[in-house]
């Protein structure tokens, strides 16, 4: 499960463009310096859940709540909506990390034979224009293992020869002596 990273995001120690594999103990994420934007995504296998989309939501936002150490912890219900095609279930979270304000936004959705929670952070003066950032996240949750980085393409061959540079050293030994055949019929 990885992210095809949009233009703008920057991974947290993975390995190439697009794979989630970074920061995060080895959860994809990645960052939008520019927004002091922040994602994360976390995947279980819905056969844990039966299937149930919103008792997988359900459990984890009370996990997290009961793990959380923000200060001054906010949190809404759990919304259903779409976005970027995809049916999910949705909160938001605000709080504090140091005396520092930060805005959360969680979304959870199926895709393929998981349940995907992608958990997108910002300050509250980035709120409103991270929002078309994160929601093209949604979008870009992809199966399987990320795509390989090409290298580059060795240069074509040319039909042309090189240019010759300098003459042939001069021959330094003879060529040993033949050995003569003798005639047929001589001995």
């Amino acid at each position: 499960m990885y992210v095809e990273l949009p233009k703008g995001w920057e991974e947290r120690g993975g390995r190439g463009r697009g794979f989630g594999g970074g920061g995060g103990g080895g959860r994809p994420s990645a960052d939008i310096p520019s927004l002091d934007a922040h994602f994360r995504l976390d995947f279980q296998p819905q056969t844990e859940f039966d299937g149930d989309l919103l008792a997988w939501a359900k459990a984890r936002k009370q996990a997290t709540a009961e793990q959380s150490t923000l200060a001054n912890r906010q949190e809404t219900e759990l919304a259903t909506t779409q976005v970027a095609g995809h049916d999910v279930v949705e909160y938001e979270i605000t709080g504090e990390v140091a005396g520092v304000p930060g805005r959360t936004r969680v979304f959870f959705l199926s895709v393929g034979t998981w349940f995907c929670k992608l958990t997108c952070w910002t300050t509250p003066a980035n709120w409103a224009t991270a929002q078309p950032k994160f929601e093209e996240l949604v979008g870009r949750i992809r199966l399987g293992p990320p795509p390989v980085a090409k290298t580059a393409e060795p240069a074509p061959k040319t039909a042309e020869p090189a240019p010759k540079t300098a003459e042939p050293a001069a021959k330094t030994a003879e060529p040993a002596a033949k050995t003569p055949v003798p005639a047929a019929g001589s001995k």
